[in-house]
């Protein structure tokens, strides 16, 4: 009502006329505010008109893009882990669920209870009773014993090995189990289904082999069983 009665003194007395033949509003909304927001964060009014094609825009706003550092890692090895996560391979749910345990949004009990959408942040596996994080659901948990050899690091970022072969599958193999325990979680809390280590291990395996298969359509079986070993671990999946 505030604002009819604005716009219609502003007419009666000819305070900014405008055409009303556009709509008018006094409030901008709030996309064209992240627009501008935009805007001014990547500097795009320095783009000339003759510029403002979508690949030269693209190119601009990737050569001033702010790089977050994932946690516990300096810039660098933070630019090489979101290159590594935009260029991957790994399949659209598990690229998911890596990019959101990354940056902390991953749905577990912890980040709901901050958020009021669940009473406890306990996990939920019997016997653990820690407080359920990405950390705890990766890494920490009873049901996870004997990862204690290999480093967060490793688990959460798939850094630090040289050979290219090598870490490629080491992030393939990771982006699986990381879905692999997401999905067992999940069925462990809404259907109260407990999925054993076996039943893991062979659900694993079945994500991998379809990497495996990838591999032998794209170049042939004898470099893709040395790139992955096939016929020492086959012998896992019933």
């Amino acid at each position: 009502m505030i604002q009819y009665m604005g716009g219609w003194l502003f007419r009666r007395w000819g305070w900014q006329a405008r055409e009303l033949n556009r709509p008018v509003h006094f409030v901008v909304p709030k996309f064209y505010l992240c627009l501008q927001e935009f805007r001014e964060t990547y500097e795009l009014e320095k783009l000339g008109v003759e510029e403002k094609n979508k690949k030269v825009v693209k190119e601009w706003i990737r050569r001033n893009e702010c790089v977050s550092n994932a946690d516990g890692l300096n810039s660098d090895n933070s630019l090489r882990l979101w290159k590594k996560l935009q260029k991957s391979e790994l399949a659209k749910r598990q690229r998911d669920v890596v990019w959101m345990s990354l940056h902390k949004c991953l749905p577990t009990r912890e980040f709901l209870w901050k958020r009021g959408l669940c009473r406890a942040a306990v996990c939920q596996v019997e016997g653990c009773g820690d407080t359920e994080t990405v950390e705890h659901l990766f890494w920490g948990c009873v049901e996870l014993c004997g990862l204690e050899t290999v480093t967060w690091g490793t688990i959460m970022f798939g850094l630090g090995v040289a050979d290219k072969v090598k870490s490629r599958v080491l992030w393939l193999l990771l982006g699986c189990i990381k879905e692999i325990l997401w999905d067992v979680r999940n069925l462990l809390i809404f259907k109260n289904q407990v999925i054993g280590k076996e039943m893991c291990l062979n659900m694993i395996l079945g994500k991998l082999y379809v990497y495996y298969l990838r591999d032998v359509y794209r170049s042939n079986a004898t470099d893709a069983e040395g790139i992955w070993k096939y016929k020492k671990w086959r012998f896992l999946i019933k």
